[in-house]
């Protein structure tokens, strides 16, 4: 119960800093998929684990499936903080070494999406989310 409204409370404050730092910043994919505000309880599967060591996300490919939900545990088991990020979409937030987090989110379309680190950068610290 007490984790599920963590996660509500996660997403509601992802969305809001996304709605307030949000701006134009000339990406103009049609494949832009939308956060999912909807209670995210497992289905399907559960989560998928993402666990980020140093400058590394592992796994660094993750699949999803449009239109369906995608709640990602991600683990900082790394000496720095870090984000998961995909610009427009989905933002953890920073994570602190030994912390953990959950990120939330609906594909709107098939295509390949980047995540990455938003404190190192997507050259220094990134992966694809392929949807299908």
């Amino acid at each position: 119960m007490y984790g599920r409204l963590l996660v509500v409370c996660a997403i509601a404050v992802t969305s809001a800093l996304l709605i307030a730092c949000g701006g134009d910043d000339g990406d103009d994919s049609s494949a832009a998929p939308t956060v999912s505000a909807e209670d995210n309880g497992a289905t399907g599967g559960g989560a998928q684990e993402v666990n980020i060591i140093d400058f590394a996300f592992e796994p660094n490919a993750l699949s999803a499936t449009a239109g369906e939900e995608v709640t990602l545990e991600l683990t900082n088991s790394g000496e720095q903080p870090h984000t998961f990020t995909i610009d427009s979409v989905a933002d953890s937030m920073r994570i602190e070494p030994g912390d953990s987090a959950t990120v939330s989110f609906t594909p709107g379309e098939a295509g390949t999406l980047t995540f990455f680190c938003t404190i190192h950068g997507a050259g220094t610290m990134s992966g694809e989310l392929t949807v299908n």
